[in-house]
Order: structure tokens, then sequence, then C-alpha cells
């Protein structure tokens, strides 16, 4: 934020900085926090984990409904067809290897249990994976992309392992944002990184050390279109999960691009926008010197918001900025965050989320001693009934 938003420390600023010294020694300190946060982001991620790690657009990949028999036979008929479709993807032929590869993702594509061990078990994956390189031959590069895909999005750890071992993230990679006649690639290639990402994070370490964030920013500044914008947020997010000093000097070029994504009346943007800030603000050290008062303002918005799953890492975002500087702070007070403080601890949000909005309010406190007075005499009760629960 410009230095002229921000309010100056006053004559009380080094007796305001013994307060917090000595508040904190005796009631909080760094690894109490991370302890404390850490309760909150698992009871969520326990909570929410199917949502997150699941694609938000499940009709570009298949329907998931209940098959009806006409369908179960078609699918049964085509698991017949694999080696022939094995061979055909071996084949020196470009038509034949077309031919089989759209085979392939019809068999993977349909039903909520597709074949995915018998195609990894064919031995082919390292040439659907080759085929991601083939530019002459685009609607071949387009399936082979849609099998590896469903492979990565539908499959489990040990199946994406398989994917991946073969060389695929560096090829997603290179395919991302590049052209396609192809409707959806993009989010497809997109959801395959970002669960790919999700898995472990030597996984999303070697994603970003293939050059993953520039496309995916690329995409996010360029595109207009809900469903690319919530693909990408989405996996924005997992590249956000907790990160190496290298690692961070890279995902920080993200933050500009956050902000906007804040602004969109969109849940789901909202909701992954929400937790890639959190992520990027919840590192031991880090003062959010790069605060924009666009970001302060619009957090304190989203800690009133009606769904718990933007609020919540809203509210914990809240207290990571609250925990920095004295002019971060007092910026942020100015800007209101106690009306969003105090909307979160009379809502009928679970009480770890309230307890975090207490330690928001807490290290506002340590700083100020006149906000103590003002915020105690408005707030006392409230705060009480809260931490009772």
């Amino acid at each position: 934020m410009e230095e002229e938003n921000r309010i100056p420390m006053d004559r009380s600023g080094n007796q305001a900085e013994d307060r917090k010294k000595s508040y904190k020694s005796g009631f909080d300190t760094d690894e109490s926090r991370r302890r404390q946060l850490n309760a909150i982001v698992i009871r969520e991620n326990m909570r929410n984990d199917d949502l997150s790690n699941m694609p938000v657009e499940l009709d570009l990949i298949s329907q998931l409904d209940k098959q009806n028999d006409q369908e179960i036979e078609q699918n049964r008929k085509l698991l017949e067809g694999l080696p022939s479709m094995v061979d055909g993807v071996r084949s020196g032929d470009v038509n034949a290897q077309l031919h089989a590869t759209c085979q392939l993702g019809k068999l993977l594509g349909t039903g909520p249990c597709p074949p995915i061990d018998e195609v990894v078990n064919a031995g082919i994956l390292d040439t659907l994976v080759r085929f991601l390189g083939k530019d002459e031959f685009q609607q071949l590069q387009d399936e082979a992309a849609w099998v590896l895909t469903n492979i990565v999005l539908k499959g489990t750890s040990e199946q994406r392992g398989s994917v991946i071992s073969n060389n695929a993230i560096p090829m997603f990679v290179r395919l991302l944002g590049s052209a396609s006649t192809a409707p959806g690639r993009d989010k497809g290639v997109l959801w395959a990184l970002g669960k790919i990402a999700a898995d472990a994070q030597r996984y999303r370490d070697l994603v970003l050390d293939h050059g993953a964030l520039p496309p995916l920013l690329s995409l996010l500044n360029e595109n207009t279109e809900i469903s690319v914008l919530r693909a990408a947020t989405w996996t924005l997010c997992f590249f956000c999960r907790p990160l190496s000093d290298a690692q961070f000097a890279q995902v920080k070029a993200a933050l500009p691009l956050i902000q906007p994504l804040l602004y969109l009346d969109d849940e789901r943007v909202l909701r992954y926008a929400c937790r890639a800030l959190y992520y990027l603000y919840a590192r031991p050290g880090y003062e959010g010197q790069t605060i924009t008062e666009g970001v302060c303002q619009r957090i304190i918005v989203l800690l009133s918001h009606s769904s718990l799953a933007v609020s919540a890492p809203a509210v914990m975002t809240a207290e990571y900025i609250l925990s920095g500087s004295y002019m971060q702070t007092q910026f942020f007070i100015n800007s209101g965050v106690l009306d969003g403080l105090d909307y979160v601890l009379n809502s009928n949000h679970e009480s770890l989320i309230k307890v975090a909005a207490c330690r928001a309010i807490s290290s506002i406190t340590a700083w100020n001693m006149s906000t103590i007075q003002v915020f105690y005499l408005e707030n006392f009760e409230m705060m009480g009934r809260s931490y009772q629960e």
C-alpha cells in the first residue's frame, strides 16, 4: 500500500511495541499461533476436502450420474476393445493412433469408475505423453490430453504418479495457454496440473519448477470466461500451499492478480482466491508489505460473506495481516476491519472461526491502548460469549 495511505507511528509507538512484546510472551508465541491456525485449516479442509480437491466443472469431463443398462453394455464393449486400442496407439500410422486415442477417451470419459488401471497397466502412457508434443497433429494432441487428464482427475494418487513418471508435467505446462481447436483444453490442463500439485508438495514443486505459473497467470489476466477463471483460481490455490522461500519468490507474482479475483461475484472464484491469499500470507516472517488498499477493503467485505468457504479464509487472512507492522495494522483498523470481525463474532459460524477472529482482535489490541479501551467497551460481552462457545 502507498505510504500516504498509512498512519505513521506516533510517539506512543515504543510503548506499544513494549506492550506487544510483553503480551505475546505471556500468551501467544509464534508456535502456538501456528498450531491454532493449523487446527482451523485441518478442520475446514476435512469438511471441504471432496469439493476442494475435485474440479468444479465436472460436466466437461463426464457426467457421473447413474448409468443405464445400455451405457453399461457400451462400456463393456469398449473395454473388450482395449487391446486393439493399445495396438493402434503403438502403431506408426497417425490415423490409427488418432482413432485409438479417441476410443481411449471414450473409455475413460464415461461412468463413475472408468478402467484406469487397465489403461495404465497397458504400458502406453509414455506414448500418450509423446502425443502431447505433436503440434503438427493437433487433434491427436488434444485427444491425448483428454485421456491423460481423465487419468489424473479420476485416478488414484498412484495412478497420477504413473502419469507424472512418464514426464507429463512439462508437456502439460507446454500445452497450457497454447493454441487449440478443442474447446475446454486449457481447463482440462489446468485441472490436471492443480490435481497433481494437490497430491504432494514434491509434485507441486515440480509443477512450479517446470514453469506452470506464468501461463496460468496469463490465463487469469487475459480471460473473462468464468469457467476458465474458476479452473485457474482452483489450480492457483494449490500452487500457493506452504511454500519454500524459493517457491514463494515465484508464486508471489500472483498477488497482483488475486485482487481483481476478489471482486468477482462468483462464489467458487472467491473461495479459491481467498484460500490462495491466505496461503501466501500465512508465512512466518512475511509482513505483507505488498498489501494494497484494495485487498484490505475487499477482505473486510468478505468477512461477512454468506458462504463459510469464503469467509473462513478471509478471517484467517485478516489475522495474518493484523499480525504485521504497526502501520499495516492501523491501516486495516481505519478501513473498518473491526466491523467485519464484529459480524463474524455475532454470526452462526463455528467456534473455531470465531476464535480466529478473536485472535485477529488480540493482534490489534496488542498495539494500541486506546483501541483496547474502545473495543472492550463495545464488544467485551460479545467476546466472552464467543470464547465460551
